[in-house]
């Protein structure tokens, strides 16, 4: 592993891979004596993303999005994130298509968040094909499909994904794109309430078998 000193000399050349990975540090560090320097943090990470470190994007995004380090400026998060989402970081498919569905410091964009998080299930990311089967639940961005939302809930919650586990879990119970089945509506909420989801845990706990 560098030393900070050795990437600090780096850094000063321009490298990019250099700048970022001390900005890392900075905001990550396992031993740090005062709090991380955010400003100090944005401006190595705008100097990495600079050099064509694009990585950078998806950090820059979060720091716009929260307001650390600079101002917190929505429409500047989302271009960060589009430009991270565009390079193949799932993270950022995953991360922009929840704040455009929220409308997270910027207007709503329920279709383009769906393509988003379509993008990412596509990848295999078990957080971006839950989210896919709560749009195709719920009709946001795409046209209610219990059956679509259905097959998404399942993939992810074989991958551990705890919320589809729970709404897989529903869909069983309500008869949502499934045939209706107490004992596999028990089964995933099971799985769910093991793993800690307290949603899962309350529903068990009102929906034992035999009321």
């Amino acid at each position: 592993m560098e030393t900070n000193k050795v990437l600090e000399a780096r850094a000063t050349g321009g490298d990019a891979d250099a700048l970022f990975r001390l900005g890392y540090r900075l905001a990550f560090g396992r031993t740090r004596a005062r709090p991380e320097p955010w400003e100090q943090i944005a401006t190595m990470w705008h100097a990495a993303l600079d050099a064509g470190y694009e990585r950078a994007n998806l950090h820059l995004a979060r720091l716009y999005r929260e307001g650390k380090g600079v101002a917190r400026n929505g429409r500047r998060a989302v271009g960060h994130y589009t430009q991270a989402a565009v390079a193949g970081y799932i993270d950022a498919q995953y991360e922009l298509g929840w704040m455009l569905r929220h409308g997270d410091g910027v207007p709503a964009d329920l279709e383009d968040s769906v393509n988003w998080f379509a993008i990412g299930a596509a990848s295999g990311n078990a957080d971006c094909m839950s989210e896919m089967g709560y749009a195709l639940h719920e009709g946001l961005g795409r046209r209610r499909n219990y059956r679509q939302a259905v097959w998404f809930y399942r993939r992810a919650a074989r991958r551990g994904q705890v919320r589809s586990m729970h709404n897989l879990a529903l869909c069983y119970a309500e008869g949502h794109g499934v045939t209706a089945s107490p004992r596999w509506a028990h089964y995933w909420m099971r799985r769910a309430a093991s793993l800690g989801y307290v949603p899962a845990r309350r529903w068990l706990t009102t929906n034992r078998r035999g009321r």
